[in-house]
């Protein structure tokens, strides 16, 4: 049985606390492993449990609770999933470092003392990654492509699975919505390379021939720091066009939600939409999809790796180098097309893709082919 150390964080709904966690819960389940688990330091002090626990299933929660802190044991493996990035600090056999790309790597990327990419790679490391974009980002910093392996995260059907429509209803009239209304949902940080700001200037123009379309952003501000609210109305000072009567089409919900409630907001949409310029994965995708809500989505980036036509739309965009932008780090990002994002929008609501069965067939291989359970088996490979 191979003995592996587990660094990383537990207990608050972080994306690389989700994903560790998510990874715990079936790496557990894995007869030919013994899991310690290394409880690092959040990286912001500001992180707390209240406001953002993601509130696991109760049989999760055991599990994520029951794998044991290190008692002085040898290691086969140790397993790195933090950030800044950094080696693994306790001594195994093999070292592995999870990183993730969205714009690129920087030197504050890292740890302060672990900037060094021979560092990761010496001996036994190796990097894993969950995306091609991501991929990418990490060899312009410099690594030897040979060390880097895919990994993909997942989506668990335990959590996120569709939503009945007396549900859908529920969820509709507790944040103003009505059963007739074509609602667009958002999830994540309010930041730069979400796209926000190409996604209001869309929605715009759609909900002016659309009185029916609403737009639903839920921020990570207990996170992060970037209310929605804040986003929108600064929008508004230099967006004429966004007037009172549209802005009330859109709703911005601030609070952490546990994740049976996220289940519930994800299903209630008619269509997820995420117009980024960079992404590392972009898990909130794959769980709306799993829930039953369709993705328009920017072509080109991290989320082709998962996401086609028969479950969404692509948004079409531009390669954009980051130096041209003064965006940090080597190589492009992606400039989504206002116009084909509303070409997009457009036939989302014309469309009406959840409804058809073709749609159905392509989310259950979706969920079959991206389990967490699928995720640990390819984890497990490497440990």
């Amino acid at each position: 049985m191979k003995q592996v150390l587990i660094e990383g964080w537990r207990g608050i709904s972080q994306s690389f606390a989700m994903v560790n966690q998510y990874q715990l819960v079936e790496l557990a389940k894995l007869e030919g492993l013994s899991l310690s688990h290394l409880d690092l330091p959040y990286s912001n002090p500001a992180w707390t449990v209240t406001g953002n626990d993601p509130s696991f299933p109760p049989e999760f929660k055991a599990v994520i609770k029951a794998v044991p802190a290190p008692v002085g044991q040898s290691f086969d493996t140790a397993y790195n999933i933090s950030f800044p990035f950094r080696r693994p600090v306790t001594e195994a056999g093999r070292y592995i470092s999870f990183m993730t790309g969205e714009f690129g790597l920087l030197p504050t990327s890292f740890s302060p003392t672990g900037a060094d990419v021979d560092q990761f790679c010496r001996g036994e490391g190796i990097i894993t990654v969950p995306s091609n974009w991501s991929r990418m980002k990490v060899i312009e910093y410099g690594f030897d492509p040979d060390r880097i392996v895919v990994v993909p995260h997942g989506v668990s059907s335990d959590v996120f699975s569709p939503v009945e429509q007396k549900g859908r209803e529920e969820v509709r009239s507790q944040i103003g919505l009505d059963a007739d209304h074509f609602v667009f949902l958002n999830v994540g940080a309010m930041t730069w390379n979400k796209g926000i700001d190409i996604l209001l200037r869309a929605f715009v123009d759609v909900r002016k021939r659309h009185a029916d379309v609403r737009l639903v952003l839920k921020d990570a501000s207990t996170l992060y720091g970037i209310r929605g609210a804040n986003v929108v109305a600064t929008f508004m000072q230099e967006n004429a066009e966004l007037t009172p009567d549209i802005l009330a089409s859109i709703k911005v919900i601030s609070s952490g939600l546990p994740l049976f409630q996220m289940r519930l907001l994800y299903g209630s949409a008619d269509a997820y939409i995420s117009p980024y310029r960079a992404e590392g994965f972009n898990l909130p995708v794959i769980e709306a999809i799993a829930c039953g809500t369709p993705a328009i989505v920017t072509d080109g980036g991290a989320t082709d790796d998962f996401c086609g036509l028969s479950t969404g739309w692509k948004v079409r965009s531009d390669q954009v180098q980051n130096i041209d932008k003064a965006v940090p780090g080597a190589g492009y990002h992606l400039e989504p097309r206002l116009d084909s994002l509303i070409e997009q929008m457009e036939s989302a609501i014309s469309e009406q893709k959840s409804m058809t069965e073709s749609f159905a067939a392509a989310r259950q291989r979706l969920v079959a082919r991206f389990s967490w359970a699928s995720a640990a088996r390819q984890l497990e490979a490497l440990f």
